[in-house]
């Protein structure tokens, strides 16, 4: 990633999601004002991507600045998220129980 990655507001996600494969995305993302997504994810697939339950993202999210990402974006295994996840700020990561934050990506 290059560059500045600013979020105000809420993220609140429901149900399960389980990624499988690798995903890739090339060229630049800017973004300002408010974005409310319900259920419809709009998304690019290299491989196999199965997304169970429902997501929800409601508030208000701004970015500020470009963010780029070159290269791959590999995920394998199994991801499970149940219950309510909030982010307010940083972002929060859970990985076999240990948590970190990460300052600047």
């Amino acid at each position: 990633m290059f560059g500045e990655v600013e979020m105000f507001g809420e993220v609140e996600m429901f149900g399960e999601m389980e990624v499988f494969g690798e995903m890739e995305m090339f060229g630049e993302m800017e973004r300002l004002g408010e974005m409310e997504m319900f259920v419809e994810v709009e998304r690019w697939r290299v491989g196999e991507m199965e997304m169970f339950g429902e997501v929800e993202m409601f508030g208000e999210m701004e970015r500020f600045g470009e963010m780029e990402m070159f290269g791959e974006l590999e995920r394998y295994g199994e991801m499970e998220m149940f219950g309510e996840m909030e982010m307010f700020g940083e972002m929060e990561r859970w990985s076999d129980g240990e948590v970190w934050r990460d300052g600047e990506v």
